[in-house]
């Protein structure tokens, strides 16, 4: 639950898609292939009352070695491709086990779909994301989204709505909580 407010302030900094053109993204990785993955797994995805996809997986941060973002990355890919960006800047959290083999991974795809982009495995990877001064950011952690002065772009939702046709339940048309959101 966050404040009608500061849900307000979160979805002041989403734009859309064609609002993208030239920019430089800045994705958290991790973050964005969670939710996409529970998507494709069937667990429930939803419009927080902010405007942002969320995802109610419950992982919190946990990747294990077994998780297998194939498919999540080439879906993410394949709609990069169709968009017309400066650069792709996707930022790996270095201390997760599976970290160098989502390097690689990446780094193969990128040649096929013919991105300008780069990877950077860091190890504080939100913390690099809230002092970033230029480009946009994609990411549904609600610290960095709170932090950054630049604007959002909810990849996550656009991907799944390109490939899927997804529809999710969008609880901002759902609450009537006196001055919350949830």
């Amino acid at each position: 639950i966050t404040s009608k407010d500061l849900a307000l302030k979160r979805k002041s900094k989403l734009i859309t898609e064609k609002q993208t053109t030239g920019a430089i993204l800045h994705v958290d990785l991790y973050n964005l292939l969670l939710t996409v993955n529970s998507y494709l797994k069937g667990k429930p995805v939803f419009i927080a009352c902010d405007g942002y996809l969320r995802d109610a997986g419950e992982l919190k941060g946990k990747i294990s070695q077994n998780s297998s973002f194939d498919r999540p990355v080439d879906l993410i890919l394949s709609f990069l491709s169709t968009i017309d960006l400066n650069e792709v800047i996707f930022y790996i959290d270095s201390p997760v086990q599976c970290s160098k083999e989502l390097e690689n991974l990446l780094k193969s795809l990128f040649i096929q779909y013919k991105l300008n982009g780069k990877i950077e495995r860091i190890k504080e990877v939100d913390k690099l994301l809230c002092q970033q001064k230029e480009g946009v950011i994609v990411t549904s952690d609600t610290e960095i989204i709170d932090k950054t002065i630049l604007k959002m772009f909810d990849l996550a939702k656009n991907v799944l709505k390109y490939h899927f046709n997804a529809h999710f339940v969008n609880l901002q048309n759902t609450t009537n909580l006196k001055g919350y959101s949830i």
